[in-house]
Order: structure tokens, then sequence, then C-alpha cells
């Protein structure tokens, strides 16, 4: 076994059982001694071009869960389309998934009554119509 009070990592924990090939705990590097040429590099920054707005105060996110949704592509090309620098002013495109989950969080904020019973994990065409029908009923209450 080891001489340190360490843990052996999997790796080396398996190899003692003679199932794998040793590999040699990672050594922790010991730090040099300073010496006046070795003060780190100031670095230079670019002030903005525009002024900086202080990032807004909310209240505490909710947990976000990350799951995989397959969407058409003319939906995912028109979300990066609304999202591009000459619509939002920034040097970068947003990407797609930041109005995608604002859409998913209106909807959701909502509270839409969406009808699914009977729908099949392939329906996709139907839950659109029985969402936007929600949504319809939303709009006229």
């Amino acid at each position: 076994m080891m001489a340190s009070n360490r843990r052996p990592s999997a790796r080396n924990a398996i190899s003692e059982l003679g199932m794998l090939q040793p590999h040699p705990e990672p050594q922790p590097k010991k730090p040099s001694a300073p010496t006046p040429v070795d003060e780190p590099p100031v670095a230079k920054r670019k002030p903005p071009s525009r002024p900086v707005s202080p990032a807004p105060t909310a209240a505490p996110a909710m947990p976000r869960v990350k799951t995989e949704v397959n969407l058409p592509e003319d939906v995912v090309t028109a979300a990066r389309g609304r999202l591009r620098p000459q619509h939002t002013g920034h040097r970068r495109t947003l990407g797609a998934p930041l109005l995608l989950q604002a859409y998913v969080q209106v909807i959701h904020d909502l509270d839409l009554d969406v009808n699914v019973h009977g729908l099949e994990p392939t329906s996709l065409d139907e839950t659109v119509v029985r969402v936007r029908d929600a949504l319809e009923a939303w709009k006229n209450s």
C-alpha cells in the first residue's frame, strides 16, 4: 500500500489488485521562491467602447436542468437570426438557446392548460396544435 495518508486513486487501487498497469500518483508542485524577474506580466485592458451597465440584480435563479430537444432547423435558424450582433448590439451572436429558453419560460409562466390526454411520444404536430389551442384560450380569457 501507500505510505502517505492520501487515499489511492481508483486506478492505482485497481492496479494493486493486478487488473491494470500502475500509474504514478501525481506529485504536487512545490512553489518556487519568487525572484525579481518572476514578477507576473501586467495585463493591458482595453477600455470598453461603450458604457458597461451593471449586472441586473435578480432573485436567485431556480436550479436548471439540462435536457436535449430536437428542433426543426428553421426554428433554430430563426432564433439565431434574431440574436445576431446587428440586432442585439453585442459583438457576438448570443446563440439560439437563449431565445428558445425564454420561449419555454414564457409558456411555462402563462400556466397554460394544455390537453395532453391521449398524446403519443411521436405526435409533435398534434401537441403543437394543442399548445396553440391552449394559448388561444388563454388570450381569449
